[in-house]
């Protein structure tokens, strides 16, 4: 055993040797044991594509402790062979390559110090190619054989000797350009248990012949056979050995790394940059009507003048009010009787209705109420206004009639200052996170008054991503491009909307998807996200860009290299995943995914970040129970500090309507970590709370959200909690802080009002019920409960008007009922009557027309009605059944 055994040459056709290595297959030749002599033309089928590979069997070890033993037992007549399968089709020959066989030395096997090598047909470099594409691993195939000849030994143990070990190689060999393949692999299993998991179809190596000897004598006996019929286990497993070997091919399966074409449409002429040129300023509705206000109050001053100048001897204004009172009476004349009055009333008439039609968006045409209701919002317009301009004349402060009629200025309009910028963001991510959709809207498009910034554009277009507006947000996410050609943020937006809308929509996306990434790549050249991205891309287009695909894909890994690989940045497709779980296209990201999870060689994909995304992924395209399974399985792999899977599994419950399953997850991760926990949990655990009338509980969240995560809805929260508990001065406390926080949150006017008609404050609640509406308050209840708070205090009118606007949001019974009330208190029978017969209606409860009917049946008799009386006292009776 101490010389490496010398095979006889095999050639295609003749027949092995007894004992021999192997038979190649056809057309595979051993160059290394070929003599010169007269050429042979090799088939064209088998020289199409054909290559000459080297494979260097370098060693294996450790070896089984029986090995050596039966070495001795074989009086040095045993040597190993191995074989690497380049192909095992179910039927026909294998193509396996199998070097002379290897020798003992420090207790390893050692093969040739130099490689041998193989003329190997274009069929098996073809089915070598369609392995490593499949990312299917070659085996290596070990084995011991007695000398040929020996026919006094034999080798019961041969099968337990004959293994398998799988070589992942797609890794090495898919990439551009690659022809060294560096082998390494463990034996895992025998031969037999290969054959029956299916992993090889038929051996490389052949199994010896009986001993035609009776006699021969055993190197080893056979391991004891299982009584279930199962292969007898395989000692190189058992004793881990690990084969090292290096297979060259002569060029390579894909040609060598080339960066991507250009694409036939560059960014400038798919996206123009845009030119910004100064234009006049045009004055709004506002600016106008605060500067005739202005203009009116300077002429009505100098009018007072010219007519008290005589009795005015150097005072300002007269010290007695009686005289005061006359004046303004006198002035009030004159302006009537010269006619100024109505001049003013004309003047002032044009901006009113530039108001309305610019801020309301109203030009006639409306109903008695929607008339009502747009008299309340425009008279608070009008007064705000009107101080406004009052303010800026008393405080000195340049005059608004300059802004409003200054012409031909070459100085753009200025827009929020960055502080503003920042501000509106937040309040815009609030509303996002509280479903008040409308609202962050409103804010995003008040951003945009900023001239040229692109971040703003960018974040307005990823809002409408997330609310499904994919029109709106292909403009936005051009136009910030279109400001600024090299925002990567932007740039990555807006090619994952091109490649879903080239899924989904028109292929001709595809290309303008492939432009944008170029100029991403331009950008950031060594981000490789971008190179990620541009690969599933290029996937998506067929077979038409293969090799773009796989160049890309190339790059990205070798850019992903340089991160930890069971880190996220390791992954550069789980970025593009998170990107585009964040846009909200679920079916994107699931590619994005699958890619992440292939993990080529050795590429570690993280397992919980995949759960996570996976959950995520599964949700957005309606996969409810796939969902839920990852996110479970994200919980087990996480640790217990980890409160994500928690909070996903609580979103998950959430979302489908089990609140109180969302509940005892959001608590856990409450408990586990306040800081880790997002704004939305803290809102919709309290939310849940409020529901279920567990105030200390939900005050206790709101608080603990204040001091984490502080915003108007977490102050919101703790003020609303502090009124339910009755604790109106904590209450007022954190109804302020949330009003200062953003004093155009219409549900904080509201509770503010509320709270004000708890404490007796009715001037206040005034003035927060003005601002409630103001700000297009549209919680029903909200208004249902001030409007009956009004009623609690003697204030019918006021209740009639918050009722009304109430019924305007939403037609709800309880509404009309409390309406109803408020009428008949005032007297107007006649329409409490109308709302009250509205009141029966399926949507009601019995409580509620058991009331109305009531009502009703007390407006009848007053107004002697008596058929409509008994016709009431009938539905009642009916209702009492």
């Amino acid at each position: 055993m101490g010389t490496p055994r010398e095979d006889p040459l095999i050639t295609p056709g003749k027949p092995p040797a007894k004992g021999a290595t192997a038979t190649p297959p056809p057309g595979v030749v051993d160059l290394s044991q070929l003599t010169l002599g007269p050429c042979t033309l090799v088939p064209s089928d088998q020289a199409a594509g054909a290559q000459v590979v080297q494979l260097h069997l370098q060693s294996a070890g450790p070896l089984p402790h029986t090995l050596q033993a039966a070495a001795t037992a074989a009086g040095g007549a045993l040597t190993v062979s191995c074989g690497l399968h380049l192909s095992s089709p179910p039927t026909g020959a294998p193509v396996c390559l199998v070097p002379a066989g290897a020798s003992i030395q420090d207790g390893q096997l050692h093969w040739a110090a130099d490689p041998t090598r193989f003329f190997v047909p274009g069929t098996a470099i073809a089915s070598l190619k369609a392995a490593v594409e499949a990312s299917q691993p070659l085996y290596l195939e070990l084995a011991r054989f007695l000398a040929p000849g020996m026919d006094a030994l034999t080798d019961p143990a041969f099968e337990a000797y004959h293994g398998l070990a799988a070589v992942p190689v797609a890794a090495q060999l898919s990439e551009p350009g690659q022809k060294v393949a560096n082998l390494q692999a463990v034996v895992t299993m025998s031969y037999l248990e290969g054959q029956q998991t299916g992993s090889l179809a038929q051996p490389g190596l052949p199994r010896p012949d009986p001993p035609a000897n009776p006699k021969a004598k055993p190197i080893e006996e056979a391991p004891a056979a299982s009584t279930d019929g199962t292969p007898p286990p395989c000692i190189w497993a058992k004793a881990q050995t690990t084969i090292t070997a290096t297979l060259q091919l002569q060029d390579p399966l894909y040609p060598p790394w080339q960066p991507p074409p250009m694409p036939a449409v560059s960014l400038q002429q798919l996206i123009p940059k845009r030119e910004f040129v100064k234009t006049e300023d045009k004055p709004t509705a506002s600016l106008v009507f605060q500067a005739q206000v202005q203009s009116a109050v300077k002429q009505l001053a100098v009018d007072y003048h010219k007519m008290f100048e005589a009795e005015e001897g150097g005072k300002s204004t007269p010290a007695d009010p009686q005289q005061a009172a006359a004046r303004q009476k006198q002035l009030v004349f004159e302006l009537n009787r010269n006619g100024q009055y109505l001049r003013l009333k004309e003047q002032l008439k044009a901006a009113v209705v530039g108001i309305v039609q610019d801020s309301y968006h109203k030009s006639g045409g409306m109903g008695r109420e929607e008339m009502q209701e747009l008299y309340n919002k425009l008279y608070m317009h009008l007064a705000t206004d009107m101080h406004m301009a009052l303010n800026q004349l008393v405080s000195n402060k340049p005059s608004v009639a300059k802004a409003a009629t200054a012409k031909g200025s070459s100085r753009g309009p200025e827009g929020p200052t960055r502080h503003q910028l920042a501000v509106l963001k937040g309040l815009a991510d609030e509303a996002e996170l509280t479903g008040d959709q409308a609202a962050a809207e409103r804010y995003h498009q008040e951003r945009t008054l900023a001239p040229a910034n692109p971040q703003v554009w960018y974040d307005y277009g990823t809002f409408c991503l997330r609310t499904a507006k994919q029109g709106q947000a292909e403009q936005c996410l051009k136009e910030a491009v279109a400001i600024e050609p090299g925002h990567k943020a932007a740039l990555l937006a807006l090619a994952a909307l091109l490649w879903h809308m080239g899924l989904h929509t028109d292929a001709a996306y595809l290309d303008q998807a492939e432009t944008v990434l170029h100029a991403a790549k331009e950008a950031a050249a060594d981000d490789a996200a971008v190179w990620a991205l541009l690969s599933l891309v290029y996937e998506s287009m067929a077979s038409r860009r293969v090799s773009e695909h796989r160049n890309a894909a190339s790059e990205m890994r070798r850019l992903g290299k340089v991160h930890n690989r069971r880190s996220v940045a390791g992954n550069p497709y789980l970025q593009v995943a998170l990107l585009l779980l964040d846009l909200q296209l679920g079916e994107c990201a699931q590619q994005a995914l699958q890619a992440a999870g292939k993990g080529q060689g050795d590429e570690e994909v993280p397992g919980l970040e995949m759960a996570l995304c996976c959950s995520k992924a599964a949700s957005l395209t309606g996969d409810a129970t796939g969902a839920l399974e990852a996110a479970k399985e994200a919980a087990r792999a996480a640790d217990p500090e980890d409160v994500r899977p928690r909070i996903i599994l609580g979103n998950l419950h959430w979302t489908a309507g089990r609140a109180s399953q969302a509940s005892k997850e959001y608590q856990g991760a409450l408990r586990a970590s306040p800081t880790s926990c997002p704004l939305d949990l803290y809102l919709r655990l309290g939310t849940t709370f409020l529901a279920e009338g567990e105030f200390e509980y939900a005050r206790n969240v709101y608080v603990q959200a204040c001091a984490v995560r502080p915003c108007a809805s977490t102050w919101l929260g703790a003020g609303i909690a502090y009124l339910r508990l009755q604790d109106y001065d904590n209450a007022d406390v954190a109804l302020m802080e949330a009003n200062v926080m953003n004093n155009r949150h219409a549900e904080v006017w509201g509770y503010l009002a509320l709270l004000a008609l708890h404490t007796g404050q009715a001037a206040e609640a005034e003035q927060a019920t003005m601002w409630a509406l103001r700000c297009e308050l549209y919680n029903t209840q909200l208004l249902d409960e001030i409007g009956e708070q009004y009623m609690t205090l003697g204030r019918y009118d006021k209740a009639r008007d918050m009722l009304r606007h109430s019924l305007v949001v939403k037609d709800t019974p309880h509404a009309r009922w409390l309406l109803g009330d408020a009428l008949c208190e005032l007297g107007d029978l006649a329409q409490a009557a109308s709302h009250y017969q509205a009141v029966q209606s399926d949507a009601a409860t019995t409580a509620e027309r058991t009331h109305a009917l009531q009502q009703l049946l007390f407006i009848h008799r007053r107004r002697g009605e008596d058929n409509e009386a008994a016709e009431c006292s009938t539905a009642l009776a009916a209702l009492q059944i």
